[in-house]
This record gives structure tokens, sequence and C-alpha cells, in this order.
């Protein structure tokens, strides 16, 4: 129980207070102690260049189809965004501007996928409707994960994020947020760069 001193106003614990107290207090100190020591690989953390990509579905927004997020044999840019992030539709903007164009060998273009994240999957159709040029072209990379399941199995911790995947299914570089203006532009460069070579 609670006693109060009314000359000094200090709050005085019963006996049996005071022991539940240091009890609680050392059950958390040995659960952040025990948090110290698990292994690193316990974190889980965005896949890494080298990494296979997880073999997962995304849908096409167009089609309605459930199709793999990486085609064995095809280069893949896996772009997470979404139409509440300013940061990604400035992006998309540079991206269909100098990624739209690119071919390989033989005519061999990359598989472009723009993920929305979108709760609200007709908000990205609509949104690529109205601010992009190439508007039959890019509504046909567009798709959408509205329950953030390939966002989390990426542990994607900030939009936009990009995954370029090789023919072997691995990954060949991943780019998070972006910086606009002249970095901007060059970030995408360097993505168009990453594809080209990879084609």
């Amino acid at each position: 129980m609670f006693v109060f001193e009314k000359t000094t106003f200090r709050i005085c614990l019963a006996p049996r207070m005071v022991a539940m107290v240091a009890m609680v207090a050392m059950v958390a100190m040995a659960a952040m102690a025990a948090m110290a020591l698990l292994p690193a690989q316990l974190c889980a953390a965005t896949p890494a260049a080298g990494e296979g990509f997880p073999v997962m579905e995304t849908t096409h927004l167009a089609s309605g189809k459930k199709v793999p997020v990486a085609k064995s044999g095809m280069v893949t840019m896996v772009n997470l965004w979404a139409t509440w992030c300013d940061a990604c539709k400035v992006e998309i903007a540079e991206m269909e501007k100098t990624l739209l164009p690119l071919t390989g060998a033989n005519g061999v273009r990359p598989d472009l996928k723009f993920v929305s994240l979108d709760k609200e999957p007709a908000k990205a159709t609509e949104w690529f409707s109205k601010n992009t040029s190439a508007k039959e072209a890019m509504t046909a990379n567009l798709y959408s994960d509205p329950a953030f399941e390939l966002a989390d199995k990426l542990e994607a911790d900030s939009f936009p994020m990009t995954v370029l995947i090789g023919k072997d299914g691995k990954i060949l570089h991943v780019e998070k947020g972006y910086k606009g203006g002249a970095e901007g532009e060059a970030q995408v460069k360097k993505i168009a760069g990453l594809i080209q070579s990879a084609l």
C-alpha cells in the first residue's frame, strides 16, 4: 500500500511492493541482456546484392492475374511506390523517361515492375493514367501489393525502393529513397546502366 508522509510528500512503498518492483526490474534487465546476445542474423534486413530474390507473386493490375515477381532468365526491376509518396511519383516520371526505352541485344527488354503499395489499387491506375506520358506502356508494367506482402518480405523501410534482379534470380542492386534533382537523375541513370549491363 502507499503511505504519504505529510511533511515531505515522499511516497513510501510497503515491503511487498518493493520486492515486486525489484523483481520486475530484474526480469526486464535479464530480457535486455538476452536480446543483446542474439545472433545478428536473427535481425531481419533487406536482402543484399548477391542474395537470391525471394520467390513471390504480385498482382498485375491491368489483368488482375497473379504473376511471379522475378522471371527466370530475365532482368527484372521492382520499384515499390505509392500515390501517397511524393518522392515516389517524382522518381517514376524520371524512370519512365530513362528506363522505358532500354533494350539489350536482339531487342530484349528488362521486366519493369512498378509495384503500388496503395490500399486501393485503383488509385495507382488512375495516377498512372493521368501522370505518365506513355500511358499504355507504363500501365502494362503496373502491379499491386496492397497488403505489403512483398514490401514486408523485402524489409522495406523507406520508399521508393528499387530492387534489380539478374537473370539468375540473384539481386544485383538495391536502391532506397529518391533524392530528387540532379542526384535523383543520377540515381535513375545508375539503375539504367546496371540494367543495360545485365541484359
